[in-house]
């Protein structure tokens, strides 16, 4: 429903009506912001689009990697993406959020990080952009043969009737029992991201693409309590859930049989804002208008507070969505969170934990980029005499697309280091060979094991 305005949104907190201090709106109208405007990181829509390869079908999977290509390909220029997968040892990002479609065209398809190996997975290799550049339906079908329904495996033996009933009984005992386990976990990892998206700014998605959440393997009391505990990790975080059942991707449902409203789909994602759609066509729909409410929270002695919107002259049928909740606990991850320092480099966020100085300068075949920082804020920063630090440079194009990058760790010894640091900045230097063009050079310094960290950003033009 699109043309509402603030007055026809009412909104309540644990039953009493709130004023709505601000309003917005986000519109995906597919309308690319005008060049070299600021990016408005609040206005923004990241989704995180996460492939659970541990309770899904390589065929459904395949499925599932069709439809996102199609939803990036057809998605508007300011929309933000990152691509991540549900393993056992947890969730493993194959590209962190970027308006790079080439790099997010590459994570869909393989489900793997860069063969560059930069540090944040934010570069590719010259051969995969290549690759990757135009279109990846074509790579991606040349995998669709061994992604058959009928793929299954038959096994053949000679042993009896009753020792196969009651090896057949033990398997699904113990297959039972560490399904539970791998659900457990993977819950638990799908609080753990939200925790991670907490420091970034934007109207944040997670779109979980599976068969089976895990819901139905628990009881019903553990089912409400890992539910209960989600959301509020989700809430806290300010990110919504949403959820796609991959296995109705070929067939997706019609208008004359909606799916059940009261399903665990639909008990994973509501509370958190989120929704569960047929496909991801349906899902951009649905979220092609997001209105932005804020309001002051009253002072209340609960942790969670219930949240209520209603809209005016609603027009019969429409559902809202929105976050049912918030937390008085302060859940957000530590601003050193590898996403949110990816997020750094990509929109140039200013960070003011260290004071970082930027130079540029060219020899014959190089270019040369230097980080200064400060010496006094350098010995101040340390800890049981010595502070360590990683700096990481990256060079983008006028793309924004990495050129050139480098990571590197220093452990500055005090004692050695006082006299000189004490009247002098500690300068970290590096070289790049670069072709004729236009680049910008960001460095991130960031003290190891901590939320401090430092940026700046210099442009520079290499002539032919």
């Amino acid at each position: 429903v699109s043309g509402l305005t603030k007055d026809d949104f009412q909104l309540f907190v644990n039953g009493q009506p709130q004023t709505i201090d601000s309003f917005d709106v986000v519109v995906d109208d597919g309308s690319a912001p005008a060049a070299n405007a600021p990016v408005d990181l609040h206005r923004r829509r990241l989704f995180v689009l996460l492939f659970d390869t541990l309770n899904s079908s390589t065929i459904y999977i395949y499925r599932a990697k069709e439809s996102a290509l199609r939803f990036v390909d057809e998605a508007g220029p300011g929309d933000t993406f990152a691509v991540a997968v549900v393993k056992r040892d947890g969730i493993r990002f194959a590209v962190p959020f970027t308006n790079d479609r080439a790099a997010v065209r590459r994570a869909i398809v393989t489900l793997n990080v860069s063969m560059a190996g930069d540090a944040f997975n934010l570069a590719m290799l010259r051969s995969e952009r290549m690759t990757w550049q135009n279109t990846a339906s074509d790579k991606l079908a040349e995998d669709a043969a061994l992604n058959t329904i009928d793929g299954g495996v038959q096994l053949r033996g000679s042993r009896s009737a009753a020792l196969s009933a009651a090896l057949e009984r033990q398997y699904d005992k113990m297959e039972r029992e560490g399904q539970i386990a791998v659900h457990t976990r993977s819950v638990s990892d799908l609080g753990d991201l939200a925790e991670r998206l907490a420091p970034l700014s934007g109207v944040k998605h997670v779109v979980l693409l599976t068969t089976d959440w895990g819901g139905s393997l628990l009881d019903r009391g553990e089912y409400y309590t890992f539910l209960d505990r989600l959301h509020r990790r989700y809430r806290s975080a300010g990110v919504m859930l949403d959820a796609i059942d991959i296995a109705g991707l070929a067939a997706p449902w019609s208008s004359a049989s909606p799916p059940d409203t009261r399903g665990p789909f639909w008990d994973l994602t509501l509370a958190t804002g989120g929704t569960f759609a047929p496909s991801l066509d349906s899902l951009r729909k649905q979220q092609s208008v997001t209105y932005i409410l804020g309001f002051t929270p009253p002072a209340t002695d609960k942790k969670d507070n219930a949240i209520t919107v209603r809209v005016r002259n609603q027009p019969f049928g429409t559902v809202v969505r929105y976050r049912r909740g918030y937390s008085t606990d302060d859940g957000a991850a530590p601003a050193s969170n590898a996403l949110f320092l990816a997020d750094v480099l990509m929109n140039d966020i200013a960070q003011n934990g260290i004071n970082v100085d930027l130079d540029v300068a060219r020899d014959a075949k190089q270019t040369i980029i230097t980080a200064r920082l400060p010496g006094p804020e350098v010995l101040a920063l340390g800890k049981d005499g010595a502070t360590l630090l990683d700096a990481f440079f990256y060079v983008f194009d006028e793309n924004n697309v990495v050129a050139s990058w480098s990571h590197t760790r220093f452990n500055v010894d005090h004692e050695k280091a006082r006299e000189f640091l004490s009247e002098s900045p500690f300068a970290i230097r590096q070289r790049f060979p670069l072709p004729p063009g236009r680049y910008a050079a960001k460095a991130l310094v960031r003290v190891v094991g901590s939320d401090v960290a430092g940026f700046a950003r210099k442009d520079l033009e290499i002539p032919r």
